[in-house]
């Protein structure tokens, strides 16, 4: 059997009961048997929850399935009877309670019955002090079935229990099912006069009974009123007993009720997402408002967001919406709308076809006099909303608008975290992140992606000429013109000073393109005396990591850069007749600091320790060639082989570089290939002696160094001082799995590996460097891991 789509004839609730009472009865195998044997098998979940809805065929197949397995012909009679004992009625029997008595319960069941069912409409037609009379009606056209008239005169007869009072007698000879005109349900329950009088009543008339040593003849004419008198006091003890486990059960419900509010504030004030704290909102109060939808409005400035639960319709949130735009004055208190079809703004949601809700009541979010929201219940047709309703929406709403206004306080934290708060773009960080989680999907779900870097041409002289206001200024316009021109999905962000990056998803490399052409027209449109460069990647071709196509578009962006500058040396070269080689050789120097620049960023971008490190090493080798005597061109070089000499680990997985332990000898030779790597990144960047140090700085003396195996002098000196540099700070940094060891035991490290893995002369240098430079000492021992030598 399937659940018939789109009906909404009967609650989850009823579904709820059947199967609770089928576990109480015969344990998770007749809940198993009870599914099968109506072919709902992969249906459970939405059985069990209150606010599911379904067909009444469904409702009448999972009676019979259960009256087959538990071998109860009246099983529905027993569910319905035992209603108010489940847990799931709590806050509807609490509600119910709060009316007062059971006549006025009575009195009200037949605007509530919408909860349970939609069916069919539950009409009083008398109602006495110990008598109801109501028709059961069809207003759906699904008919009329035995074990849904048995269910119903069994939760008839449950409303006394909720006042601690036996059940009362449903009688219901007259039923559509046996060929009756109608189905009429009759109830009678105990009428209980005012315990105080019955008790006076009866001490009076044993005090008459008690004065003195009466006569026989005396004594009989008081025997009887003396028994009545002891009838009357025991009943009126036995009403007071009654009494007394109501208030005990109300006092109950009151405490499980105060339980379920604290467990809800808890949990909501435990998200920090707005979108999670209202789809949790609506969740909780659907447990005390039973049978209700919930839709929550969120206020933010001027604009209103509707969020309904599953049974609120889309076009009934639009609704809503209208409705709170329209008449701002009336969200500030409590409403309660018996008839939506009479509010102009409303009528659509009443006249919905598939589900149409025809009252509500609202409840204001505010936190500290700031109106954050509505919380609204609805229910369909004109369903009555119980003062006990009322009450529990206005404390659920108290405790919502708390959760909300932490939630919101959470995003506009971490917006400040996530944003450039010039331009209002992203910022480095978010970026890094965002092309990550890009990259992620994309790769699932094998889709283009291209990233573009984008730096403004004259930036520099609007600082220079006019001061760094108008700079910011300027910058602000350029964010928001690369805002505009972005479509749906893409995403920017502010990188740098005057650097920007684009991510855009589905899109390739010729498109990115076109995107940044466009950028750098409506730059210079802006009259600004400004353009902008840039250069573009696409997802995988430019390299499968995220640091190589970050690299890839960083250097598109610098060749152009180069490219443009080249065209502006010659043209004035032209014109001032000056020789073009110096130009040319400013302008390269420029390019070779844009890659450089560029690869730092992509080194950083991959694992923010080997930029730290990086830094380090580079800082000693400084040291080491200085002591060397080596001359400033190559110590330049060096320092710059230093600071790039892991670049090749960006194409290595994160699941090696980040291990937090040990390398495997699998995982050892896969991390080898950096040297490689490095060396092919650095030679397309057009460093040559660079990528050559680079290359071999893991060669070790005796040739077992890798990736050539190198011996002795045919190792390059470059090489042989960036590796002891980098073993020595490796050894002094802390680990995830150990601790640094210190400056000292360090050394002796090296010394004793001198000869063989390391060389001798750039060991002794590094030595004699680190006791003469007390200002890198003082910083390296501010790391952590570096201790005095001397």
């Amino acid at each position: 059997m399937r659940i018939a789509s789109g009906a909404r004839h009967t609650s989850g609730l009823t579904s709820r009961l059947i199967l609770a009472y089928v576990e109480r009865e015969a344990g998770r195998s007749g809940v198993v048997a009870v599914l099968r044997g109506s072919g709902l098998e992969g249906y459970e979940q939405e059985l069990r929850n209150p606010s599911y809805w379904f067909d009444f065929a469904t409702k009448i197949e999972l009676f019979r399935s259960a009256s087959v397995v538990l071998g109860q012909p009246d099983v529905a009679w027993r569910i319905g009877q035992t209603a108010a004992d489940n847990p799931a009625l709590s806050g509807f029997k609490l509600a119910l309670r709060g009316v007062g008595s059971p006549r006025l319960v009575y009195g009200v069941l037949s605007g509530t019955a919408g909860r349970m069912t939609r069916a069919h409409q539950l009409e009083l037609l008398d109602l006495g002090d110990a008598y109801a009379r109501f028709r059961y009606v069809d207003t759906a056209g699904v008919g009329y079935d035995r074990f849904d008239c048995d269910y119903t005169a069994g939760m008839l007869s449950c409303v006394p229990t909720m006042f601690a009072q036996p059940h009362g007698h449903v009688s219901h000879s007259t039923c559509r099912v046996t060929g009756a005109s109608e189905c009429i349900h009759e109830v009678q329950w105990e009428r209980h006069p005012a315990g105080g009088r019955w008790l006076a009543a009866g001490l009076a008339g044993a005090f008459a009974a008690g004065v003195g040593a009466a006569a026989p003849r005396t004594r009989a004419l008081i025997g009887g009123p003396l028994a009545l008198a002891m009838v009357g006091g025991r009943r009126a003890l036995l009403r007071q007993r009654q009494r007394q486990r109501s208030l005990e059960a109300e006092i109950y419900d009151q405490k499980a009720a105060a339980e379920d509010l604290s467990a809800s504030l808890h949990d909501l004030v435990s998200v920090p997402r707005t979108d999670e704290v209202l789809r949790k909102i609506m969740s909780r109060a659907q447990a005390p408002l039973l049978g209700r939808e919930i839709a929550v409005l969120a206020f933010q400035g001027d604009h209103v967001s509707a969020h309904g639960s599953q049974g609120v319709p889309v076009a009934s949130l639009e609704a809503l919406k209208r409705w709170a735009e329209a008449r701002p004055e009336l969200l500030d208190q409590p409403i309660t709308l018996s008839e939506l079809s009479g509010v102009p703004e409303l009528a659509d949601m009443a006249a919905h076809a598939d589900a149409p809700l025809g009252a509500l009541a609202t409840a204001p979010l505010v936190f500290r006099g700031q109106r954050l929201g509505m919380l609204i219940a609805l229910a369909p047709g004109s369903d009555t909303f119980l003062p006990k309703e009322t009450s529990l929406l206005a404390l659920y709403a108290a405790e919502a608008a708390l959760a909300l206004a932490n939630a919101n306080l959470v995003e506009r934290l971490e917006g400040l975290v996530r944003v450039d708060s010039l331009t209002g773009l992203l910022n480095h960080r978010e970026f890094q992140e965002e092309v990550a989680r890009e990259l992620e999907r994309t790769g699932r779900q094998q889709l283009p992606l291209s990233v573009a870097m984008l730096d403004l041409d004259g930036f520099k002289q609007v600082n220079d000429n006019y001061g760094h206001a108008e700079g910011d200024r300027v910058l602000r316009l350029v964010g928001e013109t690369i805002r505009r021109t972005l479509e749906p999905g893409d995403s920017a962000a502010r990188i740098g000073g005057d650097e920007f990056g684009l991510i855009l998803p589905g899109r390739r490399a010729a498109e990115a393109d076109a995107l940044g052409a466009e950028i750098d027209r409506q730059v210079q449109a802006l009259d600004l005396q400004l353009g902008a460069s840039w250069g573009v990647a696409e997802w995988p071709t430019a390299g499968p990591s995220q640091s190589l196509l970050l690299f890839s578009a960083d250097r598109a962006l610098y060749d152009r850069k180069l490219s443009r500058r080249n065209g502006a040396t010659r043209a004035s070269t032209e014109r001032e007749r000056r020789p073009a080689s110096a130009d040319y050789t400013l302008t390269a120097a420029d390019h070779r600091r844009g890659l450089t620049a560029a690869l730092a960023r992509a080194v950083d971008a991959k694992d923010s320790y080997t930029r730290s490190h990086c830094d380090t090493v580079s800082e000693l080798c400084v040291l080491v060639s200085e002591e060397l005597g080596l001359e400033p061109r190559r110590v330049l070089k060096l320092r710059l082989s230093g600071l790039l000499h892991d670049v090749g680990k960006i194409g290595i997985a994160d699941t090696i570089l980040q291990k937090p332990a040990r390398l495997t000898d699998a995982e050892f030779e896969v991390m080898k290939n950096h040297a490689t790597l490095g060396h092919s990144i650095l030679f397309g960047a057009e460093l040559y002696e660079e990528a050559h140090w680079v290359l071999h700085h893991h060669e070790r003396l005796n040739g077992t160094g890798y990736p050539d195996g190198l011996v002795g002098e045919a190792i390059p000196l470059e090489s042989r001082i960036i590796l002891v540099a980098d073993a020595f700070e490796a050894m002094t940094s802390d680990r995830p799995y150990r601790r640094g060891r210190d400056e000292r035991a360090a050394l002796d490290e090296l010394q004793g590996c001198s000869g063989t893995q390391f060389d001798p002369n750039c060991v002794a240098a590094l030595s004699r460097a680190l006791r003469r430079d007390a200002r890198w000492l003082s910083e390296s021992s501010s790391r952590g891991g570096v201790k005095s030598v001397a």
